[in-house]
């Protein structure tokens, strides 16, 4: 740790330490170190400073036990700083005959000297770092040439056509599209042409939308409407304006976009039934794309997708989206295809009754019916079993009818005691004769009061009356099926009081 070397940095008055570099290792050979190079930035006092020296100081104890410790130095190389890079703007680069303008220097790393050329200009040369009043009178295009230098280099730019001289001549206007025969709906870009020096334009679209522009090159012009349009350009400079017209110039043709039609012949249907459907799309299509949700199949690309099976019951929507080489169109109608086994089928309204009393179920709409569970019926055949159940009990019913549809239905008997009571959680006020009135039944009522109220919170059915009954509708129209929440109070006979909150769904 004695044995070391130090690079040291004279100022002219004292030495300074600049690094103590580290050890290198003696892999190529015992006692023999690896050459490394090093860069060491000198303090700011060395700037300009006619007295610096670079020395090393070596230390070691003397101790005479050191292993081959060695000091070598290669060589030292004293660097300024970077080179210049040059660099300049202009005032303006497009001129008319006699203008003069200003140069400004963008050179990078402090150039000392430059050496400006203008080609063309008056004066044709400057020093000046930022020359001003370089006039040019003659038309043409010249190029400008800056040479900078400070003491670590030079740096030449060139910049070839950079100033543009036009004669003092009105411009000449000219104009080109990137398509003048397109199909409606399309959008063209326009470019500008116009010859000596245009610095203003003013653009006609007729049919065209947007119909003017102040832009030298308009994009974005669109036409919707078949037909052939002009297009007019005015261009002006300092020294005049031009016009020009090119009627019939933009060409819009008649590309006609699909339109999505289809139907099916069997919209309503059982299910585990298959159906196809035909397309009457117009404007010839090309192709398609069918979605059937909750069928299978549930896509298909072909013109009259056939064997379009539905597994469950309900209500489901079939979406086309068409083709042809000018875009496409989509078509969804919602609920077109209507899933029910035995659509005609009905029951019997759940009911409540006492203990021990009996009640006559009822289904219709098929040819033959089959009743579960067996308990208290006095059979599971026919479609008016007799119904004696020892606890509450819902008996589902399997209606067929004569095409081989098959359905179920339910219907639920409650057994009531002492203080209870019973409303059914759905109803069907489609005067059938069955199940058209929503009571509330129960035993040892003394009073009630029953209130319904639509899912906004608005009252639409009140009675204090069990003998009363609400028949679905409100302010003597007819409601649409939806469930609607009850609140009842009951006072029974032995001066207990109940009150309980539920649904019912209104069918039709």
């Amino acid at each position: 740790n004695q044995d070391n070397t130090y690079v040291e940095y004279w100022d002219g008055t004292s030495w300074i330490n600049l690094t103590d570099p580290p050890r290198t290792s003696t892999s190529c050979g015992s006692g023999v170190g690896i050459w490394t190079a090093r860069s060491i930035p000198l303090p700011p006092s060395a700037d300009n400073n006619p007295s610096v020296k670079i020395g090393f100081r070596w230390v070691n104890n003397n101790g005479g036990v050191g292993i081959s410790p060695s000091f070598a130095v290669d060589s030292i190389r004293l660097t300024g700083g970077l080179p210049p890079v040059a660099g300049f703007s202009v005032s303006d680069s497009v001129l008319g005959v006699g203008d003069c303008i200003l140069f400004s220097d963008l050179s990078q790393n402090a150039p000392l000297a430059y050496s400006w050329s203008f080609i063309g200009g008056t004066p044709s040369t400057s020093n000046d770092p930022n020359p001003a009043n370089i006039c040019y009178t003659s038309p043409g295009t010249y190029r400008v040439q800056l040479v900078v230098v400070n003491a670590s280099g030079t740096d030449t730019l060139v910049k070839s056509n950079y100033i543009t001289v036009n004669p003092c001549l009105p411009p000449v206007a000219d104009f080109s599209a990137d398509s003048t025969s397109v199909c409606e709906r399309s959008c063209v870009n326009f470019t500008d042409q116009s010859l000596n020096g245009a610095t203003s334009w003013v653009w006609n679209f007729p049919g065209g939308l947007p119909a003017t522009s102040t832009s030298p090159n308009p994009t974005g012009i669109c036409y919707f409407t078949p037909g052939s349009y002009p297009v007019t350009l005015i261009v002006s400079n300092q020294y005049g304006s031009d016009t020009l017209t090119l009627p019939g110039y933009m060409n819009i043709n008649s590309c006609p976009l699909p339109v999505a039609g289809f139907n099916t012949s069997t919209p309503d249907i059982c299910s585990n039934t298959c159906i196809s459907f035909f397309d009457l799309s117009t404007q010839s299509p090309t192709s398609w794309e069918w979605f059937f949700p909750g069928a299978s199949p549930d896509t298909s690309s072909q013109q009259n997708p056939a064997g379009i099976c539905y597994p469950q019951d309900g209500y489901y929507d079939v979406t086309l989206i068409v083709h042809n080489q000018y875009g496409q169109d989509t078509l969804t109608q919602y609920s077109l295809v209507h899933v029910e086994s035995v659509p005609s089928a009905t029951v019997s309204q759940d009911t409540s009754m006492y203990f021990g009393n009996s009640y006559q179920l009822l289904a219709t709409g098929g040819i033959s019916y089959s009743w579960s569970p067996a308990t208290g019926l006095d059979t599971t055949a026919g479609p008016s079993p007799v119904a004696t159940p020892d606890e509450t009990t819902t008996y589902t019913v399997q209606i067929t009818d004569g095409s081989g549809c098959t359905g179920t239905r339910q219907v639920t008997v409650t057994i009531l005691h002492d203080n209870d009571y019973f409303i059914p959680n759905t109803f069907s006020p489609n005067k059938d004769g069955h199940n058209d009135y929503l009571f509330v039944r129960g035993n040892n009522l003394y009073g009630v009061r029953f209130s319904v109220y639509d899912r906004w919170g608005e009252k639409v059915f009140e009675t204090t009356d069990p003998l009363t009954g609400w028949d679905g509708t409100y302010k003597g129209k007819e409601l649409d099926p939806a469930v609607f929440v009850y609140v009842l109070t009951i006072n029974y006979n032995d001066g207990k009081t109940l009150t309980k909150t539920g649904n019912i769904t209104l069918v039709r």
